[in-house]
């Protein structure tokens, strides 16, 4: 398991910090119009992943969001809904969440549970903890989304950090 946040460089992606392309952890792709993958199969790359997929739900640009939905999401079901309706994945009410945190909760080479935690402004700069399931398949890290286009796990208020690995960018 991980024990500190990457040592990457870092870029914005929006307003949230990200791992660089070429950074150990990937993202290996990332192209003008948004796009960003091809992660490494570890737990690094998985958590960059993650973080990557905040600052895309973090968006309201519909048209980014459908070209992004088949590089990013696992196929099934939740892929379908998003497909179907790239809006329902938006959540700009997120506006410009700040990561302050991780844990990974499981991991091996196929599946990946991250769980990070960002502070949201609108709420009172409240912690929000938002656990990413991400499944090794086609060559990359996909986020795995529920037949509504939403991750499995709900995302929660935290009272602390607790359990938590601070995020080196923040």
């Amino acid at each position: 398991m991980l024990t500190t946040a990457p040592t990457n460089r870092w870029e914005l992606v929006g307003a949230i910090a990200a791992t660089a392309e070429n950074s150990d952890s990937g993202p290996f792709v990332v192209k003008e119009n948004g796009e960003r993958y091809c992660f490494a199969r570890t737990a690094y790359g998985a958590l960059g992943a993650a973080v990557g997929y905040t600052a895309l739900v973090s968006t309201s640009d519909r048209e980014l969001l459908s070209r992004l939905i088949p590089l990013v999401i696992a196929p099934g079901v939740g892929r379908d809904a998003a497909l179907t309706s790239p809006g329902d994945l938006a959540n700009p009410a997120l506006g410009a969440p700040q990561v302050v945190a991780f844990a990974i909760d499981e991991y091996d080479a196929d599946f990946a549970l991250v769980d990070i935690v960002w502070r949201d402004a609108a709420q009172g700069d409240a912690l929000v903890s938002a656990p990413t399931s991400l499944q090794w398949i086609e060559g990359d890290w996909k986020i795995v989304l529920n037949d509504r286009a939403q991750p499995p796990s709900p995302s929660i208020v935290i009272d602390d950090l607790e359990g938590h690995i601070p995020w080196s960018a923040n």
